[in-house]
């Protein structure tokens, strides 16, 4: 038990302080999602991204990148989608949707540069096709559960968000299976929260609403944006001659 405390306040002593500050409105979200109203979510989340965007920009600075400004933009919309979907998720279905749809396709134009088109290793083996076939079965498993409780003229929008939902996990999954980055795990385990959030989001609002599930989303939700800011922030895209080199000595 000893160990256990010293190895938390290691970690508390490492931490940058705009990292501190993410933790704990990250902790103050799940505070508030169990003990109070979880209308104040509305307050604490956006607060929360506001750190990962300046998190963003003094990792930047200080490596002396660029800026990704669609990253500050997908957060923007993100907080929004939030503060919508925490007031009145049933009212504002459709806005909160396509500000999903929004920042998935945001986050799938960020990764472009990370995806080397002319290299694919092993697209079609068998536990990619098992990973698509998972993420179809869980994502028609939900739009079945919610069909009777989305209004008809608001399934379009839904689809779309499919569609964009699958298409940023596809990237994830290129990234991935290439081999090409050592933290490409990191931009992995994002990929999977961000899919289970979305996924479980609308189950949480529209059939059934549960506390545990709530925390579970808000867990999902924060860290998977910590890890992708952590991995488009720290990560270079790969020159296209230096895997062809590669390639060419193996």
């Amino acid at each position: 038990m000893i160990n256990i405390f010293k190895d938390f306040f290691n970690f508390l002593r490492k931490l940058q302080p705009v990292d501190f500050l993410f933790y704990l409105f990250l902790l103050s979200s799940i505070i508030c999602s169990t003990l109070m109203d979880k209308r104040f979510l509305a307050i604490v989340m956006p607060i929360m991204l506001a750190t990962l965007g300046l998190k963003h920009y003094l990792v930047c600075k200080k490596q002396s990148k660029a800026i990704n400004y669609y990253f500050l933009i997908a957060l923007l919309f993100i907080a929004t989608s939030d503060v919508l979907g925490f007031l009145w998720f049933k009212e504002t279905y459709s806005t909160v949707v396509g500000l999903t749809s929004a920042h998935l396709l945001l986050f799938s134009w960020i990764l472009k540069p990370y995806i080397q088109t002319w290299k694919f290793k092993s697209v079609v083996s068998l536990s990619i096709v098992i990973c698509i076939l998972l993420f179809g079965y869980i994502i028609y498993a939900v739009l079945e559960l919610l069909i009777d409780f989305i209004p008809k003229d608001q399934m379009l929008i839904t689809f779309v968000c499919v569609f964009c939902l699958l298409v940023y996990m596809s990237m994830i999954a290129l990234i991935y299976i290439n081999d090409f980055y050592n933290n490409g795990v990191i931009l992995l385990i994002s990929g999977f929260l961000n899919f289970f959030q979305i996924s479980l989001t609308p189950i949480n609002e529209l059939f059934h609403y549960n506390i545990t599930f709530t925390v579970l989303i808000i867990l999902c939700h924060g860290l998977s944006i910590y890890l992708f800011m952590n991995f488009i922030s720290n990560t270079h895209p790969v020159d296209a001659r230096d895997i062809s080199e590669k390639y060419i000595k193996l």
